[in-house]
């Protein structure tokens, strides 16, 4: 069994940097295919990408720094202990809802795995797709100087936060590959017992740490960004 610290933590980036390249590919692909095969479709997806964006801005007065703190924090932390919350869910006894499908998934780990391991790789997927189709459609749309400016304008707050999600993923996968052995031999509460273990370690709190830095940096330069747009 692998043992849970910062080299391992850290070991898992090149796989987590590995879907984040499949998830632009992929984008630039669908991105190309969509833009001339159905743009309305592309502008609504693109539409509806920003709205969730800014979603929470307009309650909060346009504080968009305080809200893309708040995003950026709940996506990331989802993507690296939703897959606990996910275990200690399937690991009940009593089940507290979809209680057959619950029922499945104890009893079939394979199944079990796979959406432990959709949480953290799934998050660097969809970021790095979406932002491939908000690249494309402005190359497309508006050319290659438009699409320079606009790789300008994400760079700053955006690699802060590609290398937040990185580390994200990275953290929330380790937990998944060390409690893997375990849960194919369905010890579900040996498993969540590791798992908040690793959750509470020091290794989580110092990478946390340091996620939570980059996340309050990159939304500071984007909040200040939208402000400014915003007048």
């Amino acid at each position: 069994m692998n043992k849970f610290n910062f080299t391992f933590v850290v070991s898992l980036i090149p796989k987590v940097i590995s879907y984040l390249t499949l998830g632009f590919v992929i984008g630039a692909i669908c991105g190309y295919l969509l833009f001339y095969a159905n743009r309305p479709f592309y502008e609504f997806i693109l539409k509806s990408w920003f709205q969730r964006i800014l979603f929470g801005a307009k309650y909060l007065d346009n504080q968009y720094t305080l809200w893309f703190v708040i995003n950026n924090f709940l996506a990331l932390t989802l993507a690296i202990v939703g897959g606990m919350f996910l275990l200690m869910s399937i690991g009940r006894r009593r089940f507290a809802f979809s209680n057959k499908f619950k029922s499945f998934e104890r009893y079939h780990p394979k199944v079990t795995m796979f959406s432990l391991y959709m949480l953290p790789i799934g998050a660097t997927f969809i970021n790095s797709f979406l932002i491939s189709l908000f690249l494309v459609f402005t190359y497309l749309s508006r050319g290659y100087d438009i699409f320079l400016l606009s790789v300008n304008a994400l760079v700053p707050h955006g690699i802060n936060e590609i290398f937040a999600l990185i580390l994200a993923s990275s953290l929330g996968l380790s937990y998944v590959k060390i409690l893997e052995p375990i849960i194919m031999k369905k010890r579900w509460e040996e498993a969540i017992k590791l798992g908040k273990q690793m959750v509470l370690s020091k290794t989580s709190f110092y990478v946390f740490l340091f996620i939570a830095i980059l996340i309050l940096f990159s939304a500071f330069l984007e909040g200040s960004k939208f402000l400014l747009l915003s007048r």
